[in-house]
C-alpha cells in the first residue's frame, strides 16, 4: 500500500449485503500491524485509552483488546473527550499549564478491558 493511499466506505446500508461485524474486525485486524512493528522496535503498545461515542459500549472495546493483545482503558465521559482535549491545549499554549500531563489526574477510568 502507498504512503499516501486513502480508503473510505460510503454508503454502506443493511439492503449492501456487507456485514458490518465482519468488515470491522477485518479493520481491527489490519491494527495489529503498526503494533507488531512498533512491538519489533521495542516499543509495546501498552495501555489504549478508548475515547468517543464508540467508548461507552464494552462489547467492541473488549474485541479490541482481545485482538490486539492490549489493555484498553474506557475513560469516563469518553463522548466529551475531544473537547478535554482541546481545553488542555490551550491552557498549554496559554502557558497555564506545562504540558497536558494533568489530564491524566483529571480524566478518571472507568473500565478496563
Amino acid at each position: 500500500m502507498a504512503l499516501y493511499s486513502r480508503g473510505q466506505l460510503a454508503e454502506l446500508r443493511a439492503e449492501t449485503g456487507i456485514e458490518y461485524d465482519q468488515l470491522t474486525l477485518g479493520i481491527l485486524h489490519i491494527f495489529r500491524n503498526p503494533r507488531d512493528y512498533a512491538e519489533a522496535y521495542g516499543q509495546p503498545l501498552g495501555e489504549i485509552p478508548a475515547v468517543g461515542g464508540g467508548a461507552i459500549g464494552g462489547v467492541w472495546l473488549q474485541i479490541i483488546a482481545d485482538i490486539l493483545g492490549a489493555s484498553v482503558l474506557a475513560v469516563a465521559e469518553p463522548q466529551d473527550a475531544g473537547a478535554r482535549g482541546v481545553g488542555a491545549l490551550a491552557l498549554v499554549a496559554a502557558g497555564a499549564e506545562p504540558d497536558v500531563s494533568f489530564l491524566r489526574d483529571d480524566v478518571g477510568i472507568d473500565r478496563t478491558f
